[in-house]
């Protein structure tokens, strides 16, 4: 008798939430207004979007640029041998940002001051689509390694050869006793 009676009761509630929301509906009240279909946390940046598209495109030593992958430099430590194209990991975050601010912000390369058009952001503000660089001896200088900022202590980027852009933590580039502490971050 007890389950009849909560199953009852549970109809109901179901009922009446069909009703509300019927209403609701019928006020010109869509559900995602009523429902949190696209959370926060799900909101986009341009900069990461472009990032995020590149998913699985090899990595190329000296590869890629602000348009796109390209033949990378063929050297025996990456390089795109053949006909395949791809990123280093600075030219990935080069072609995030330049990408996602429609050409208005263009990181330079690799030990060069990367501040131009953008402002300089500690770890602990990092938003999605932040440019992060790291492996360098100070703040922002001579940087060994970029990535674009997903949220949550992740990033995008294409690491090293043999890898392909893919979202890996923050924290498995950043090595306390090797070459890879965060150096800085910048929001375009």
């Amino acid at each position: 008798m007890r389950s009849r009676l909560s199953n009852a009761a549970a109809v109901k509630r179901v009922l009446a939430a069909v009703i509300m929301l019927s209403s609701l509906v019928g006020l010109g009240i869509g559900l995602g207004a009523v429902l949190d279909v696209h959370p926060a946390a799900a909101t986009t940046n341009p900069i990461l979007t472009a990032a995020q598209k590149e998913v699985g495109v090899h990595y190329c030593d000296g590869g890629g640029g602000i348009n796109g992958p390209t033949h990378g430099v063929g050297t025996p430590l990456g390089g795109c041998p053949g006909t395949t194209v791809g990123f280093d990991c600075m030219s990935l975050a080069q072609y995030a940002v330049y990408q996602g601010t429609g050409g208005a912000a263009v990181i330079p390369d690799s030990g060069s001051p990367v501040v131009d058009g953008g402002q300089v952001i500690s770890e602990a503000d990092l938003e999605p689509g932040d440019a992060v660089f790291m492996g360098g001896s100070g703040p922002l200088a001579d940087y060994a390694h970029s990535a674009i900022y997903a949220g949550n202590g992740m990033i995008w980027d294409d690491f090293t050869e043999n890898d392909t852009v893919q979202l890996r933590t923050l924290a498995s580039i950043q090595n306390p006793t090797g070459p890879y502490l965060f150096d800085g971050g910048v929001r375009y």
